[in-house]
């Protein structure tokens, strides 16, 4: 469990304009700690969202979803990563694949854009994944894949400071 704890009355509410058509992967993981062993998505400790997923039928743009999946004090963020179709056989469709965490805040309201991507977020607002340079430096002598993931920088960057975590 992780020890952040939000009032369940104040869910994240995204409001989005993704074509689940247009990604390879795009989801949602309820994040609660990270694995510094790892990139990509296994970076991140918890579970995916079924709502907010390309395989969801119901995942259609501009629909709201309400990201109440799971007990509140069992994540601290939540973390989308769409993994773009633009460019994929080719292995040139990184600069547009979608990375961004939400992180609860009652009452508060946000909004996103990326490329043609937009969200708005109610309860709470996005989370920047940090560059290189903001990572701790021991990760820097890992293999490149690592420290270039955005899903590993963000993970070891947001849980800096979990002893035993990151």
């Amino acid at each position: 469990m992780c020890c952040h704890n939000v009032v369940d009355n104040y869910p994240l509410r995204v409001t989005h304009n993704f074509v689940g058509a247009k990604f390879k992967w795009l989801y949602a993981k309820y994040a609660c700690g990270c694995n510094p062993n790892h990139h990509c998505t296994n970076a991140i400790k918890g579970r995916y969202s079924k709502k907010f997923s390309r395989n969801n039928p119901g995942f259609t743009p501009e629909s709201t979803i309400t990201l109440d999946e799971f007990p509140t004090d069992s994540w601290d963020a939540i973390y989308i990563c769409g993994v773009s179709s633009q460019g994929y056989a080719k292995h040139q469709n990184y600069i547009h694949n979608v990375h961004v965490a939400l992180i609860s805040s009652p009452g508060r309201k946000d909004h996103w854009e990326f490329e043609n991507w937009v969200m708005d977020l109610e309860n709470g607002y996005f989370e920047y994944v940090p560059s290189e340079k903001e990572i701790p430096a021991k990760y820097l002598s890992l293999p490149e894949q690592f420290w270039t993931c955005r899903m590993f920088r963000w993970a070891v960057w947001h849980y800096r400071k979990q002893i035993g975590d990151c």
